[in-house]
C-alpha cells in the first residue's frame, strides 16, 4: 500500500497539533485548539498563561499566506504572540535505544 500525499498531510498536521497541545500543557498554558479569530477565521492553536497569550498556526505547501497573514495582524492588533509552525520542515525524532 502506498500512503496517498493528501492523507498523510492530514494526520501530520493532527500529530504536530496533539503534540503542541501536550508540550504547552506541561508548560501551564491552557490551550484550544481552532480558536476563533477575526471574521470566519479560525487560529490552528491558542495557548494563554498568566495573562500571556499565543496563537499557532501550522502551515504547510497548500497554505494559504493571505490567511496566515490576516491571523498575524489580529494576533498583532489583540498583543498575543504569533508563532508559525511549517510543517515542511517536520522531523521524526529517532528512538532512543
Amino acid at each position: 500500500m502506498v500512503i496517498r500525499q493528501k492523507y498523510y498531510q492530514m494526520f501530520v498536521r493532527q500529530m504536530a497539533v496533539l503534540q503542541l497541545v501536550d508540550e504547552y500543557k506541561e508548560q501551564g498554558y491552557e490551550v484550544k485548539e481552532q480558536y476563533p479569530i477575526g471574521r470566519n477565521l479560525r487560529a490552528d492553536l491558542y495557548a494563554s498563561k498568566d495573562g500571556e497569550r499565543v496563537i499557532i498556526e501550522l502551515t504547510d505547501k497548500n497554505t494559504r499566506l493571505e490567511q496566515v497573514n490576516l491571523i498575524s495582524q489580529i494576533a498583532q492588533l489583540e498583543g498575543a504572540q504569533f508563532r508559525i509552525i511549517n510543517l515542511s520542515d517536520t522531523k521524526i525524532e529517532e528512538e532512543e535505544k
